[in-house]
């Protein structure tokens, strides 16, 4: 038998047994063995399962977090993985099916996990979350055959050919496009009737709070450090490369171009992707006291970003067009009526041909947003894709429920009769997924449903609630 662990304490049990009068040693036998995988393989099977997306879900009576595993026709894939254990004393070590409870490890109440998700530049994000490392046969002279220590964990990027590109650490994650926007973030971001707000009672104009929102306007993924350090995929070497001084700063938009961080001590920092340098001198000043009134101040900083891929392009000083993911900042003078939108050129604030609201890109973006508004019961239940105006909003919401107005190439749609509250949408695999959530805290339900065209369809099992869905990548 391979990678069998004889240990100390069954010797020390007998010795016990046998001074006490046992002599039977067949009691305290204990044989347990490593567990191991072929992830390649595993991945490379995944890969062929025509598996569109994974769920977490939980059921009645039980704590930890199953997983299910859907094709693209909305059914259930059995997807189990194997193990490289050996049958001893009887035992079967079977595949592990993770919506099994058995299989299943309720470290944080996370669960066993596994899942291949698509990336940009046709590379894929291999997950393995908790698994097993153990398996024991037999455990004081009764066979045992169970997992056992699910400590097994490991996170990596693969390419075309499921070569591996680079593993990630522990306190390493993907910044994932964002193509939806919350409207309230997009009307923060990009609305001129939203960037500011008028006490009526003293006449004080003050600035709504920035957005605080991870944004990443780029083509593809980006890794980030907890300590600030980003990596970006280098075509030409077919590497991840760490971006030099990034560390040390909490970045908040990503284009393939620029970053920018979250503001702090009144300054908002632009990293420029091509040159790998910090541009210290194009620093965004943000106001620090948001009670400050604006009338009273030469020049302030009303919203700040990166620009969205919306159809159209802003214009430049130079009546030029600039493309999306370019840093731009709206400026105020001594808050009067002229509102200018600022453009990075070459290392340099230039002032936009076109003050704000003259600016036929801003005037296009600010027309779908205000579609979106118009139907929306809240702008924090509705989304929009800014590239191509499409929306999703609730219309005649109420506690226990919401209608569903989807907006796109000047039609709408509305879907009647979903429950509770609008929480999210995901794009999975060019499906778009609705969220629904109670919003009770401690005590929360979501619901998950696919949108096909004016119906949608529910994903899960009554007995199930699932709290997550991610898509899966396959051949």
């Amino acid at each position: 038998m391979k990678n069998i662990k004889k240990y100390i304490l069954p010797t020390v049990i007998s010795t016990v047994l046998i001074g006490c009068g046992g002599s039977d040693e067949s009691y305290s036998s204990f044989d347990e063995q490593k567990v191991t995988y072929d992830v390649e393989n595993i991945v490379e099977s995944f890969l062929g399962s025509n598996v569109d997306y994974a769920v977490k879900y939980k059921s009645k009576g039980y704590a930890g977090e199953l997983v299910k595993y859907y094709d693209k026709n909305d059914n259930i894939v059995d997807f189990k993985i194997p193990t490289n254990t050996i049958a001893n004393h009887g035992c079967k070590a079977e595949a592990l099916s993770l919506d099994n409870r058995k299989f299943n490890s309720m470290i944080d109440n996370n669960g066993t996990y596994f899942n291949v998700k698509p990336l940009s530049n046709n590379q894929r994000l291999v997950i393995i979350s908790s698994f097993p490392t153990v398996f024991t046969n037999k455990y004081l002279g009764n066979t045992s055959c169970r997992y056992g220590n699910y400590s097994f964990n490991k996170k990596y990027i693969i390419g075309k050919s499921n070569e591996k590109l680079i593993e990630l650490d522990g306190n390493e994650s993907m910044a994932k496009k964002t193509p939806l926007l919350k409207l309230s973030q997009a009307n923060r971001l990009l609305n001129r009737k939203h960037l500011s707000k008028t006490n009526l009672n003293n006449g004080k104009v003050t600035v709504n709070p920035y957005s605080s929102s991870i944004i990443n306007f780029s083509t593809h993924e980006f890794i980030v450090n907890k300590n600030g350090e980003v990596k970006t995929y280098d075509k030409n070497s077919n590497k991840y490369v760490s971006l030099p001084n990034t560390k040390g700063t909490e970045w908040q938009f990503y284009s393939d171009r620029f970053l920018i961080s979250k503001a702090y001590g009144g300054t908002a920092i632009i990293y420029d992707v091509t040159a790998k340098k910090r541009l210290n001198n194009a620093s965004i000043s943000v106001l620090q006291n948001l009670d400050t009134n604006l009338k009273n101040i030469e020049e302030a900083t009303l919203s700040y970003g990166l620009v969205p891929n919306a159809g159209g392009q802003l214009i430049n000083s130079n009546n030029e067009t600039i493309e999306h993911g370019t840093p731009y900042k709206i400026v105020s003078s001594n808050y009067n009526s002229k509102t200018y939108v600022y453009l990075l050129e070459k290392g340099q604030w230039k002032k936009s041909k076109f003050e704000l609201g003259n600016d036929i890109s801003f005037l296009y973006l600010e027309s779908k947003l205000e579609q979106a508004s118009a139907i929306a019961s809240s702008y924090n239940d509705a989304f929009i894709e800014p590239e191509s105006g499409t929306y999703f909003a609730t219309k005649d919401a109420s506690n226990s429920g919401f209608k569903l107005a989807i907006g796109y190439s000047g039609q709408e749609a509305v879907i009647p009769d979903f429950s509770n509250y609008l929480d999210n949408v995901h794009i999975i695999n060019n499906k778009f997924v609705v969220e629904t959530s109670t919003r009770i805290f401690d005590y929360e339900e979501r619901a998950f449903y696919l949108i096909d065209g004016k119906t949608k369809k529910i994903i899960g099992a009554p007995s199930e609630k699932l709290t997550m869905i991610n898509a899966s990548a396959h051949n």
